[in-house]
């Protein structure tokens, strides 16, 4: 069987991996623009098919839709900008710690 879908938890992996790295949240999340835009473009692909006459599998156009939903509907409540500093503690005297 064809292989639908980009892999969703790909897509979450390299969101994370992004904010833990401490780029801002919402550069972040250009993984899942990018998810939202591969299904879309796939959808209008499929839609052109259809619109030639061509069949397509209905399996395939209600995946790519549901996939193409779930990509666009994560939103971030609070400021985009926001970095998560995950970097260690320095201590107040400036050596290592413990």
């Amino acid at each position: 069987m064809l292989n639908l879908k980009i892999s969703a938890i790909e897509t979450f992996a390299s969101t994370l991996s992004e904010i833990m790295s401490g780029n801002p949240l919402g550069a972040a999340f250009d993984y899942f623009a990018g998810r939202y835009a591969t299904y879309a473009t796939r959808l209008t692909g499929l839609k052109n098919r259809l619109n030639l006459g061509q069949k397509v599998d209905n399996l395939v156009v209600s995946s790519y839709w549901r996939y193409h939903n779930d990509a666009r509907n994560y939103i971030i409540i609070g400021d985009p900008a926001v970095q998560l500093n995950l970097a260690p503690p320095i201590p107040a005297g400036g050596g290592p710690v413990g």
